[in-house]
């Protein structure tokens, strides 16, 4: 196997330059895969977890519209990854949890919430880092409200 620095310099470049920042790993096929971005990466009990990695999984779910993964910062476990995704279909969040749990393991997000809409750059782009605030104005209304039927939504028990 050749290392991703020689792979680089033979002709990589020509394709999609590379960046200060990205992460990748060379398979022993000799292809390059992309993993993510070094900023982006979290730390959760000792596990590099990369976003894209959560984002893709949750992707090929036939009920998710679109997906991001992000962290929440812990004292004790450093970043939590959490996803917030938008729905095509209904499907629970413990539908999710287990087909992460499934193709990610440990790297699982302890969290999935749906939400209406990301908050999005003029460009186009998911601003993850709003993400935090709207999980925590979803968490919010939720505790405050109690459903007719005597559950809090969100939670799936009763009050």
């Amino acid at each position: 196997m050749k290392s991703a620095e020689a792979v680089l310099r033979i002709g990589f470049p020509r394709i999609l330059p590379p960046y200060p920042g990205d992460l990748g790993v060379l398979t022993d096929d000799e292809q390059l895969i992309f993993k993510g971005r070094a900023d982006d990466m979290m730390l959760f009990d000792g596990i590099n977890i990369y976003p894209a990695e959560i984002e893709a999984v949750l992707a090929a779910h036939e009920a998710v519209g679109e997906a991001a993964a992000f962290p929440l910062k812990s004292e004790v476990h450093q970043d939590i990854p959490v996803a917030a995704v938008t729905l095509r279909a209904p499907v629970t969040e413990g539908e999710l949890l287990a087909f992460c749990r499934a193709r990610l393991g440990a790297r699982t997000p302890q969290r999935i919430v749906a939400v209406e809409e990301f908050p999005r750059s003029p460009a186009g782009k998911i601003l993850k880092r709003e993400l935090p605030n709207v999980l925590r104005r979803k968490a919010a209304a939720a505790s405050n409200a109690v459903a007719t039927d005597g559950t809090v939504p969100g939670s799936g028990t009763a009050n």
